[in-house]
């Protein structure tokens, strides 16, 4: 049976692959330019985690807020090249701030690897970005105070009405960190509203709306920041607004859903062919069931594949499809599964007509991709069961 497979294979797939449970994949987003090498930035392996590289040892012991403290590390030369660690990534005066897009954008190199380094210094006219500091890690202080610009450094919507360009909290937080913290908080067992903490993160950042500040209805970032906070006294009612489906007040899933995908599977890893044929399709997927739903036949299991292809389009993308072989348990008080899954009615996969986006129609990237997606599957079930 399905789950019985994913179980068994759990120890072994983390003893070949035991960084991808570790690994951070919302990190690269936190340093200038980060997603041109993701996660080869800081760690040796491209599927992150494990051995760390010299950057990487920096980034760890230079921390804020949990994350890389980059007007500590700009300009410090990890790697021992030459070039500081702004050169190599495109910020040589760490005027950069999260959300902003960073003074150069070609010719970045890994600040972890002595063997690659840029062309020419670049840092030689760092000023300070204000005349009242003498140096240049004030200069990226006073510039931290900016609001962002709507053009993401880490590969986010352009929208400028996204939440990732409504700017920054106190103390280097940005207001998806403040909901995504507040909504794990206050709404969990039957509440929760998102599996983990770095699913909440990436679809805020990727395709929510900023809305305005006290906003309790329209689908926004605002509208479930209220939601989530009303549900430290009264999560039955509020936690389903402030969830990615909106429980149609913030919003409702549909909408999510095909945000989601026209940002995430596009081109080569479509799946639908214009956001209405998404929004037709999806108002057949069942709304039942917990929003941190990974298996279940219903519009949150696929949310859930949506955003994770923000990242890995062409490995979750066919996972977030109509047709997914991996959202495909019953929902319990359902009819039953979508009629657009080709479900069995058992715990079974459909059949493999050549349609179906199961694991083995997903386009290879090498023979880790299949696996690591299985990774990525069996530990969500081992931490749920936890």
């Amino acid at each position: 049976m399905k789950m019985h497979v994913k179980w068994t294979l759990i120890p072994v797939l983390l003893t070949w692959f035991p960084s991808s449970a570790a690994a951070y994949s919302v990190y690269p987003a936190r340093i200038p330019n980060g997603t041109v090498n993701s996660c080869t930035n800081c760690h040796v392996t491209a599927l992150g985690g494990g051995p760390r590289t010299s950057f990487g040892d920096q980034s760890r012991e230079h921390r804020t807020g949990g994350y890389p403290d980059w007007a500590a590390l700009y300009n410090l030369d990890a790697d021992n090249d030459g070039f500081t660690n702004g050169e190599e990534l495109g910020d040589p005066c760490g005027r950069w701030t999260y959300g902003q897009t960073p003074e150069h954008t070609e010719g970045i190199t890994k600040p972890g690897d002595a063997l690659q380094f840029p062309a020419t210094h670049t840092n030689q006219d760092c000023a300070p970005a204000s005349s009242s500091s003498s140096g240049s890690s004030s200069a990226s202080s006073s510039s931290s105070s900016s609001s962002g610009s709507s053009s993401s450094g880490g590969g986010t919507s352009s929208s400028s009405s996204s939440a990732s360009s409504s700017g920054s909290s106190s103390g280097g937080r940005t207001p998806c960190d403040d909901y995504c913290d507040t909504v794990m908080e206050n709404c969990t067992g039957a509440n929760q509203q998102y599996e983990q903490r770095d699913i909440c993160w990436l679809g805020c950042q990727y395709v929510m709306a900023a809305g305005q500040a006290g906003d309790q209805t329209g689908n926004s970032l605002a509208c479930r920041s209220y939601h989530a906070q009303a549900a430290a006294s009264d999560p039955a009612t509020h936690c389903e607004h402030a969830g990615p489906g909106g429980g149609g007040v913030c919003g409702n899933p549909c909408d999510y859903y095909c945000d989601l995908v026209a940002v995430a599977c596009s081109g080569t890893n479509a799946i639908y062919a214009d956001r209405v044929a998404c929004l037709s399709t999806c108002a057949d997927f069942p709304e039942e069931g917990s929003p941190a739903a990974t298996e279940s036949d219903n519009v949150f299991c696929r949310i859930y594949f949506a955003t994770g292809a923000l990242e890995a389009s062409r490995l979750f993308c066919p996972a977030a499809s109509q047709d997914s072989t991996f959202c495909d348990e019953p929902v319990p008080g359902s009819s039953g599964s979508s009629s657009s899954s080709g479900g069995t009615g058992d715990d079974e996969p459909p059949p493999d007509d050549g349609n179906n986006c199961s694991a083995s129609h997903v386009p290879s990237q090498g023979a880790p991709v299949g696996l690591l997606l299985m990774v990525w599957l069996g530990v969500t079930a081992w931490r749920r069961k936890r």
